[in-house]
């Protein structure tokens, strides 16, 4: 019997990784209201994501959905409006699942709004 169960002892321990990579969760960062054909720079962790123009579509308040994953912890997304409003925002996973930026001209101003569940547009 200790014949096999040494074996099988073994096996469990030698099984074990414990260097696995972090568990990765989706996320979904979605610039919401007031883009005109505004410029926008969006960054996680230093990464940039999207770069590009954007106009947000009035029916559903939203201009664009980025999509990644991120491992569970603290992440720091950057945002850069027309090259003129730097802001930075701070959430963890996998508390947060869903993002929204919304940028208004007239304040120069960007808000973010974090979510546990995802966004629903019409």
């Amino acid at each position: 019997m200790r014949t096999l169960l040494l074996p099988l002892v073994l096996a469990l321990f030698l099984g074990c990784d414990t260097n696995k990579p972090a568990a990765v969760q989706p996320i979904s960062i979605d610039l919401q209201g007031h883009y005109a054909d505004t410029f926008v720079r969006v960054k996680l962790d230093g990464e940039t994501l999207f770069s590009g123009h954007i106009t947000t579509d009035p029916m559903f308040s939203l201009a664009a959905q980025i999509p990644t994953e991120v491992a569970a912890g603290e992440h720091l997304l950057e945002v850069d409006v027309a090259g003129q409003v730097f802001e930075a925002f701070t959430f963890e996973a996998p508390e947060t699942v869903a993002i929204g930026i919304s940028y208004s001209a007239v304040d120069e101003a960007v808000s973010f709004a974090a979510s546990p569940h995802p966004f629903g547009y019409r």
